[in-house]
């Protein structure tokens, strides 16, 4: 199997991980499972695993260092992670027993059986390190991650609403929220990672550059295949660290799987880069990227609350109302009211003119996106009936009223951008709020 494939397999296999460094983990004496060690192997160190959960996430970490080892051609580096492997390969089925698992009987023996056989393949690609066959041990690895998969299969997943519009019920596969229909995401505490970097150039205030976007998989691998959502394969949204300024683009897929963009940032500071993406069977990832332009800069635009005032934005008016104070806990109504003046030439008018007939953007009445101050909290929301239902905007009401919900579970500060079409004109909408704990 080649390089590429086995990175296929690992994209499809693993829906992301955090991977420890060997640094945490608790040396422990190896037990005997009929693995005949080498001379190193004494020197190993092994966190025996008390869930299952514990063993399938040491697994990946130790399958992402026989994947870095492969990818830099150093065989001697396998041996470790492979020796490990072998002994974990012992334990997946006595944990997943211990764990309760909702699994059949059959599925249950074949775990059993799987990890037995893991172990020995481990064992295999063990040998072929040490021998020095790479091309042996490249194949064996494939072969490993392919047993790998197998194994976890059988494992049952639960996937949720990212907008946990159904609070805490769960599904056991993909699919779409009963409420908002956006694509459901794997319950998982695994990550996926994003690199950012300009292509040919230095980045210069004001200066279009061309920026790669690498979309890594939980073990480092390159992600080549992604669900088309609202549209597009990779919604990013763009803050300045002081949220003034904001931007939602689209980078366009290349065919080796990277991203690139041509883009020019305002001034120099830091931004935050929110990658929006979703790979297939593992719902949307939102992963945050800090890129700093250089130079001196401005100083920060303070946050101040303002949803009690209308915002004008090219000869539209436009006002929030979030049924009172936003608390977290429980679902919050975000409801844009959008006129139009009833004499757009006559810049004195009122705004009397309800807009009745917005267009879809991206596949939706609407998008809310939704940062903290701190830029760790991030919401990105459609309006219900919109979501993700092809031709469903044609033949709802359009306007003027246009509601979306969010849920929070940190109190702070947060700054929302609405976005919405008409007449071929794009308007985004600022407001500013903040979160606070519910009154007993």
């Amino acid at each position: 199997m080649t390089q590429r494939r086995s990175s296929r397999l690992l994209a499809a296999v693993f829906s992301g991980i955090v991977i420890a460094t060997s640094s945490t983990a608790q040396t422990q004496a190896p037990a005997n499972l009929g693995v005949q060690p080498h001379s190193h192997d004494d020197l190993v160190e092994f966190t025996e695993p008390r869930t299952f959960n514990s063993a399938i996430q040491q697994g990946k970490q130790r399958l992402a260092g026989i994947r870095a080892s492969i990818d830099g051609r150093k065989l001697t580096a396998i041996h470790a992670d492979a020796y490990v492997l072998a002994k974990l390969g012992f334990r997946f089925g006595e944990l997943a027993r211990a764990a309760k698992l909702s699994i059949p009987d059959e599925d249950m023996k074949q775990i059993f059986l799987g990890s037995r056989k893991f172990s020995k393949l481990a064992d295999n690609l063990h040998a072929l390190a040490d021998s020095g066959d790479f091309k042996g041990a490249e194949a064996g690895f494939a072969t490993l991650l392919e047993q790998f998969a197998k194994i976890e299969s059988k494992v049952p997943a639960s996937f949720a609403c990212p907008m946990r519009c159904e609070e805490s019920k769960t599904y056991a596969g993909p699919g779409t929220c009963a409420v908002c229909l956006m694509n459901l995401k794997k319950i998982t505490a695994d990550r996926y990672d994003v690199e950012v970097w300009p292509v040919a150039t230095s980045l210069v205030a004001g200066k279009e550059a061309e920026l790669r976007f690498e979309i890594k998989d939980p073990l480092g691998g390159l992600v080549r295949e992604f669900e088309v959502v609202h549209e597009k394969k990779l919604h990013l949204l763009m803050v300045s660290k002081d949220l003034s300024w904001y931007a939602h683009e689209h980078p366009e897929l290349q065919p080796e799987g990277t991203f690139t963009l041509n883009w020019a940032f305002p001034r120099p500071g830091e931004y935050t880069l929110f990658s929006d993406f979703t790979p297939p069977d593992v719902g949307m990832q939102v992963v945050p990227f800090t890129l700093t332009i250089p130079g001196k800069a401005p100083a920060p635009i303070e946050l101040s609350v303002d949803t009690d005032q209308a915002k004008v934005i090219d000869g539209y008016s436009i006002t929030l109302d979030t049924g009172g104070p936003v608390t977290i806990g429980g679902s919050t109504t975000f409801a844009y009211t959008i006129r139009q003046r009833s004499d757009v030439k006559d810049p004195h008018s009122g705004f009397t003119a309800a807009v009745a007939d917005l267009e879809p953007y991206l596949g939706a009445l609407g998008h809310l996106i939704i940062v903290s101050q701190d830029r760790v909290n991030f919401v990105h929301s459609h309006p219900h009936e919109a979501s993700g239902v092809p031709g469903a905007v044609a033949k709802l009401e359009r306007g003027p009223r246009v509601e979306f919900a969010a849920r929070f579970t940190v109190p702070g500060r947060y700054k929302a951008w609405g976005q919405f079409q008409h007449e071929g004109k794009v308007l985004t909408v600022p407001f500013v709020f903040d979160v606070t704990v519910p009154k007993p």
